[in-house]
């Protein structure tokens, strides 16, 4: 096994009653791999056991082809930011960019902040301190302090989650040109799916402390292989068997979700979905408007046939309809992806995560 990055090696931690692993996986130099899954899943422990700040039960680590498993904190030569930032309110920005340099007893941690303030695009706010900057200038300062220190893993815990939408893109693109220039692996906890999609070269599905998979993030949008999955890549419907067997046979909806049924049903995005007027001269399912949706800009609705629910686009002249009317529904077969039977036979009990 290449030992190029990060390399997690059958990783197991005991936190109370929360059990997380075994856990395996890859990170390799000049890549960022997201950690993604609900809240309890384990993904603050993963990062915090990575970074020596919570001890491993079992399982090895390796940074660079070297075992760093026991090693303190210090001596893992990482960057960590957690959620919090952990900025000092008492210290410049300067001071704060500088401080883990300094600690390390980096002679030149003053040149360095100085240079990775700029880099990260906060130069004229040296000598303002952390409760005077926005949310998205405190979190720069916290990546410019982790990336001082010259480090050979970096982790973050949720970067963008207190980061306006511009902001974001913005902090995205600065990630990725670190990521590049500096060959770093990156490990990051995310929820937002910009985020991930936008940063990562790979993905990491925890769930209740165990890895429903790990690869590269194209294979995992590539299709889903559980429902559990489908509902981190952003597909909104999610037929199962009983609710397609519930069709009339006769029906076109039934007809193309058989086309692709898995053991638990089939999965799509809503932008599979095309609703038209019932009287366009389109074809497609009878159906009527349960109720819209808007997400930000998009206006979506739910329609309903035969008592099933799909979420879709408007795909009609005009206005989109109001609830009640009726409609046409169709489904672009080329977007279904059959879902495969879950198995939680690896799954312990959930019990919340405690970081």
């Amino acid at each position: 096994m290449t030992r190029d990055g990060l390399v997690v090696e059958r990783l197991q931690v005991r936190v109370g009653r929360f059990r997380l692993g075994p856990i395996s996986g890859h990170v390799p130099r000049g890549s960022a791999s997201a950690l993604i899954g609900p809240n309890g899943a384990g993904k603050t422990t993963l990062l915090r056991t990575i970074a020596g700040l919570a001890p491993a039960a079992e399982g090895r680590l390796w940074l660079d082809s070297e075992e760093i498993t026991l090693r303190p904190p210090e001596g893992r030569h990482l960057g960590y930011v957690p959620a919090g930032l952990g900025l000092l309110a008492h210290r410049t920005v300067e001071a704060n960019v500088a401080y883990a340099g300094r600690l390390r007893g980096h002679p030149s941690a003053r040149s360095e902040a100085r240079r990775w303030i700029q880099r990260v695009g906060l130069q004229g706010l040296e000598s303002r301190y952390p409760g005077t900057l926005s949310s998205g200038e405190r979190q720069r300062v916290a990546l410019a302090r982790a990336l001082a220190a010259a480090p050979r893993l970096l982790l973050l815990d949720e970067p963008m989650a207190a980061v306006d939408v511009e902001g974001r893109e913005d902090l995205i693109s600065l990630l990725r040109s670190i990521v590049r220039t500096e060959e770093l692996p990156v490990l990051f906890v995310a929820h937002e799916p910009p985020t991930v999609w936008g940063l990562s070269d790979r993905v990491h599905l925890l769930d209740r402390g165990r890895t429903r998979f790990e690869g590269p993030l194209d294979r995992f949008l590539g299709g889903p292989q559980s429902r559990f999955a489908a509902r981190f890549q952003g597909l909104e419907n999610l037929p199962t068997p009983a609710e397609i067997d519930r069709l009339p046979p006769a029906s076109i909806l039934r007809k193309q979700l058989e086309g692709c049924r898995g053991p638990d049903g089939v999965a799509f995005a809503a932008g599979s979905v095309a609703i038209a007027p019932e009287d366009g001269g389109r074809s497609g399912e009878p159906a009527r408007i349960h109720s819209l949706r808007a997400l930000g800009r998009r206006s979506l609705l739910v329609v309903e046939a035969h008592g099933l629910r799909l979420l879709g686009e408007w795909d009609g002249p005009g206005a989109p309809p109001s609830v009640g009317d009726r409609v046409r529904v169709s489904l672009n077969t080329d977007e279904l992806h059959s879902l495969g039977k879950e198995d939680d036979a690896d799954a312990p009990e959930a019990v919340a995560d405690p970081a």
